[in-house]
């Protein structure tokens, strides 16, 4: 390859730079033909650019050497000028040669230009595809954020809604609870006062029963004469008896329970209740007495001499039994229509009048 053009090696008169080796064209050396290479010493001969490289002789410094527009060769080291040839025209190589690399100059800055416009339109229509895409992906984005906004409101909507609905149950609640609050604090009075009238109605009950003596046990006969059986008790339990005088009625109670097939109790009102009270201390002192014992021949059940107790009484006595029970009292008993208990023989005694002295019993 030549080192002056882009030509391969071909029979054109060549020179070769005894320095840097390049084979050069006598045509590109001298594009005029206004030289004789004839002349040149080719074994010490140097092309332009390694003359240029070297130090000026005048000067002691490393200046290159410039060369000048018409500098074409160089003998011996030396710059020659090379003297043009008069002529009225230009050679048409040479306008030929200018042409062509005016084209090519021409031709280059075109396509730069092309090739410029090219990579703007390029650059632009990326530019827009991005610019759509991260459009569209923001629009998608938004469009998704939007209807989760839009779901939240409406979850905010029914949530709001479900809140005021709570709001105003709640209100007519706590209208309804004072309401209630109102009519609970009558009922609590309706109470106090229901168990005042109940206590009070017990307590008459009672007292109209303090001259009576209920009998548990006796048999029941067929056209009995119940004031023969009382007598037939005085008598057993040594105490002076005057039906017509000393009592006042006697008969039969049904039990409250239908499933009781124990014998009726037989309630005897006396006229005195100071009578009662010594007539109930005397037959009680008939410890296991039967019913044989006063003329019911063959029947071995026990009879029972009580208080004759209200309903409620009854109630409570049982209650105070069976609490008295597991507390390990010993005694309970009923004395003047009062319910009584013991823990021992020298433990005080406890009146139980209703249920809140049930709590007595500890």
């Amino acid at each position: 390859m030549y080192s002056c053009c882009e030509g391969s090696m071909d029979d054109e008169s060549t020179i070769l730079c005894t320095h840097c080796g390049g084979a050069f064209h006598h045509s590109c050396m001298d594009p005029a033909n206004s030289y004789d290479f004839s002349t040149i010493d080719t074994n010490n001969w140097t092309c332009p650019t390694c003359t240029a490289k070297k130090p000026k002789a005048i000067k002691d410094d490393n200046t290159p050497i410039r060369l000048g527009a018409s500098q074409a060769v160089v003998n011996n080291n030396v710059t020659q000028r090379l003297k043009k040839k008069k002529t009225v025209s230009e050679p048409s190589s040479k306008v030929q040669a200018s042409d062509t690399v005016s084209q090519i100059t021409v031709s280059s800055l075109e396509l730069r230009e092309i090739i410029r416009q090219e990579i703007r339109r390029e650059i632009t229509e990326l530019q827009k595809g991005l610019e759509a895409s991260f459009e569209h992906l923001l629009n998608a984005k938004f469009k998704k954020i939007e209807d989760e906004m839009e779901e939240v409101k409406k979850s905010v909507s029914f949530i709001n809604n479900k809140y005021d609905e709570i709001k105003t149950q709640l209100v007519n609640q706590e209208k309804s609870l004072k309401s209630m609050d109102v009519i609970s604090a009558d009922m609590t009075q309706l109470k106090t006062t229901f168990n005042k009238l109940e206590s009070e109605n017990n307590t008459r009950d009672q007292w109209a029963r303090r001259s009576n003596i209920e009998i548990c046990g006796v048999p029941e006969k067929k056209n009995e004469n119940l004031i023969t059986i009382i007598e037939n008790l005085a008598k057993k339990a040594d105490i002076s008896f005057n039906a017509p005088t000393d009592m006042d009625f006697v008969t039969r109670v049904a039990s409250l329970s239908k499933d009781n097939k124990k014998p009726k109790r037989i309630i005897v009102r006396f006229m005195s209740r100071y009578y009662k009270d010594e007539f109930l201390c005397k037959v009680r002192q008939l410890k296991n007495l039967k019913a044989s014992d006063i003329g019911f021949s063959g029947n071995n059940s026990y009879v029972f001499f009580n208080d004759h107790l209200t309903t409620s009484n009854k109630l409570l006595l049982q209650k105070a039994k069976a609490k008295a029970k597991d507390c390990n009292y010993k005694f309970v008993w009923v004395k003047n229509c009062t319910i009584m208990v013991r823990q021992s023989n020298s433990s005080p005694v406890l009146h139980i009048n209703s249920t809140n002295d049930l709590f007595k019993i500890k």
